[in-house]
């Protein structure tokens, strides 16, 4: 209550034992080396009191985005999730996980890959519901990890896609549907060296020809990949902070699973924000009330 560490370390893959002392970032598969972990755990840090110093030494929770884009989604597989859960407990001495899923990103290039990202997030979210239980069969026979309390999910992809869904319908596509309507595959032209075609519905604030060489950005994705975060913050910072009430207020923690499915439907939920808005004067009014008022600029003209 008097004060705490927060702490952001960056690898590009699942956290995997295989991957120590591999290549770091930038550089893909996932690199890490126990250097690092040493140097964050020992950081002193003074608490608000400002008399009383203490070394890190550990940390309560590991909030965790499974990095897509770099890693195919065939990887994200329930061992994978398991070891990554077990090796953040072994390094780090964390009690408790939230996971995000995974939201439509210009790496979803047919429905192929689509209907994966939904069973990808099937997985994340059936690993947690059934570590809740204390049932999370795994192939060597542990259904729970010694010192792990819960796993929670911050369901990230729903909420990104609806508004993919929400923005695709104010340009006027038809978007009735994520899973069956043609508008994320319509996109700009991308790199002559590489990369992913940006989609249409995610980026644009205007609809633009498919295969268009570019268009008025709204402020939302600004490559398909990497979110907008004076949009996106709000939402995604009140989702973790009720999470994390979840695990740490004694209320809460009585029915962690109740409380997880409310700071969802409260934080990761357009609610009925999804009713097709028919007229731009209207746009702003409709997203600042679906927003609950929280300021942002939803058109921007960068380029």
């Amino acid at each position: 209550s008097r004060g705490g560490v927060v702490a952001g370390w960056r690898i590009t893959d699942l956290l995997r034992s295989s991957r120590e002392n591999k290549p770091l970032p930038n550089s893909g598969g996932g690199g890490w080396v126990k250097s690092d972990v040493n140097a964050i755990l020992a950081y002193n840090y003074t608490l608000s009191n400002g008399t009383e110093t203490h070394t890190l030494g550990s940390f309560d929770t590991i909030i965790y985005r499974i990095p897509h884009g770099w890693i195919k989604l065939r990887d994200v597989t329930r061992d994978a999730i398991h070891e990554t859960v077990q090796l953040a407990h072994d390094l780090f001495g964390i009690t408790n996980v939230i996971f995000l899923t995974l939201p439509f990103i210009s790496n979803i290039l047919t429905r192929d890959d689509l209907a994966l990202l939904f069973e990808t997030n099937a997985i994340i979210r059936d690993y947690a519901s059934l570590y809740h239980n204390k049932t999370n069969n795994h192939h060597n026979g542990n259904t729970s990890i010694d010192g792990v309390q819960n796993v929670l999910v911050l369901d990230f992809g729903p909420f990104a896609d609806s508004l993919t869904q929400w923005n695709a319908r104010l340009l006027g596509f038809n978007a009735s549907s994520i899973e069956t309507s043609d508008y994320l595959f319509e996109r700009l032209q991308c790199c002559p060296r590489r990369g992913f075609q940006r989609a249409i519905a995610q980026v644009c604030a205007e609809k633009v020809a498919h295969n268009a060489k570019d268009c008025p950005r709204n402020m939302f994705s600004l490559d398909g990949m990497h979110w907008c975060s004076e949009t996106l913050n709000g939402r995604l910072n009140g989702g973790l902070a009720c999470l994390l009430g979840c695990l740490y207020n004694s209320q809460s923690a009585q029915n962690v699973g109740t409380c997880e499915k409310h700071c969802n439907n409260k934080f990761m939920s357009l609610g009925d924000g999804l009713a097709a808005p028919s007229t731009r004067p209207d746009r702003g009014q409709r997203l600042d009330r679906t927003f609950n008022k929280v300021p942002y600029r939803w058109r921007n003209s960068r380029k």
